[in-house]
């Protein structure tokens, strides 16, 4: 059966594939007192890892919500205020083309 040292190592986020292999392989060696040791210090990394990935988590869906207003903005404000100018723009073209005609009609 497996020790709770190679539980907790083999289950580490924190560890590479070699301080594995080190660790485990050292694992013979060590006293009780050492093995409590690392234990306590793979825990407290292991929630340290949990607590930035935690934040990097909440920094993208900031990013991403943030993102997605400006999207709704644009959606909302510019392409109406925009199609509102182009058509205010077209129908001021055309109310000048047709004056156009109509002065052209009345010369003849």
């Amino acid at each position: 059966m497996a020790s709770l040292l190679q539980i907790a190592i083999q289950n580490s986020k924190v560890l590479t594939d070699k301080m594995r292999q080190k660790l485990l392989a050292s694992e013979p060696q060590l006293s009780e007192a050492q093995i409590q040791q690392i234990l306590a210090v793979l825990k407290e990394e292991e929630g340290n890892y949990e607590k930035i990935m935690q934040e990097d988590a909440a920094k993208k869906t900031a990013l991403a919500n943030d993102y997605n207003l400006k999207i709704r903005d644009f959606n909302a404000h510019t392409i109406p205020a925009a199609m509102r100018s182009i058509e205010s723009k077209d129908k001021a073209d055309e109310e000048e083309s047709l004056s156009g005609l109509l002065s052209e009609l009345d010369k003849t």
